[in-house]
């Protein structure tokens, strides 16, 4: 379970500071087999943001199957 937790973190952590690297930033791409934490990931990530980020969800036959999450570039 340790490292399950770990790699949560690592991933959190490299996110947050790709999303913090000056405009024009980059665009990331969160891949990974279903029930990992992806969703979670960017909720938590969201909630960093607060009020300055925007996360939706496209559904697809009942469940969701993409992400956006619009959060200011530039900033950590």
């Amino acid at each position: 379970m340790t490292e399950i937790q770990n790699a949560y973190m690592h991933c959190r952590d490299v996110l947050l500071e790709r999303l913090g690297e000056a405009a024009p930033g980059r665009i990331q791409l969160l891949t990974g087999p279903r029930q990992v934490g992806k969703t979670t990931l960017l909720l938590d990530i969201a909630a960093k943001f607060g009020d300055q980020s925007h996360l939706r969800g496209r559904r697809r036959s009942g469940r969701r199957s993409a992400w956006f999450l619009g959060a200011p570039l530039g900033r950590g």
